[in-house]
């Protein structure tokens, strides 16, 4: 799904942002046409930070994007050959595309206009308001097939053996080597009931005296440490808001557009 996005993304703006003033150095050429960084750069600010990371970092990213530009120009020059143009199916379609366009940029700067910064830091402090925090644990896990399994790790780590290191060693999690056999800050309310027992039975520092099953396997966990959970930042939040703000004005101002319209049905 995320390579089919950055491939639509590649190919619905290669003709636009190449048109661009400053296109920058030329990244590639297709048959003599040039494609520029400024292409590229459009491309890669459209895609969250977040799925950068996942799909590999910027570099891994950015030549995924000159790829997909690539084959976006070649697809173009050879459709521009076919003469797909003048076909009057292409036309209607092509009508239809711009009047679209034309209705989401007049949304968008409507919308635009009417959501302020203001607006924004209210609706976060109406958030944090009714914000109720609740206990965070940072948990390791040790995931075992069986029960057995699980209840000779539980001897190991009697002996004293290191939670981390036997956590990459024996394991069942396939990101194990990475995390070492961190889940990170988890809420019990997240979990399924019986484990969210077991971690608040947990004391810091402290692992489970039994193996305890789950849906993937037989675990043993270890809670490191607890804090109680903290409001995200005004600047943390800020993204989340504005997009909510963004669907609600858009609903509002195409519905209020419908009722001042005169429509009749037929």
């Amino acid at each position: 799904m995320k390579k089919l996005l950055i491939t639509t993304l590649a190919i619905l703006i290669s003709a636009s942002a190449n048109a661009a003033t400053n296109k920058g150095k030329v990244i590639a050429t297709v048959n003599g046409e040039n494609i520029y960084e400024y292409s590229v750069e459009a491309v890669y600010k459209t895609i969250p930070e977040d799925n950068i990371k996942s799909l590999g970092g910027k570099e891994k990213v950015t030549n995924a994007i000159i790829n997909q530009l690539v084959s976006a120009e070649a697809l173009k020059q050879e459709a521009l050959k076919s003469g797909i143009e003048k076909n009057e199916s292409f036309k209607e379609i092509l009508k239809i595309e711009r009047e679209r366009l034309i209705q989401e940029e007049f949304l968008r700067q409507e919308v635009e206009k009417a959501i302020t910064e203001k607006q924004i830091k209210e609706v976060y402090d109406e958030a944090v308001k009714e914000f109720s925090p609740e206990k965070e644990y940072l948990v390791f896990n040790i995931l075992s097939k069986t029960e057995e399994d699980a209840k000779n790790i539980i001897k190991e780590l009697k002996s004293g053996a290191d939670f981390s290191k036997l956590a990459i060693k024996k394991s069942q999690t396939s990101n194990v080597k990475e995390t070492k056999g961190s889940l990170g800050y988890i809420k019990s309310s997240d979990l399924i009931d019986n484990i969210a027992k077991e971690i608040k039975s947990i004391k810091e520092g402290e692992f489970s005296v039994a193996p305890v099953k789950s849906p993937f396997g037989w675990n043993v966990f270890h809670v490191k440490e607890s804090r109680m959970e903290k409001a995200p930042t005004f600047e943390e939040s800020k993204s989340t808001i504005r997009q909510s703000l963004y669907k609600e004005k858009m609903l509002e101002i195409v519905k209020e557009l419908k009722n001042k319209a005169e429509v009749i049905y037929k």
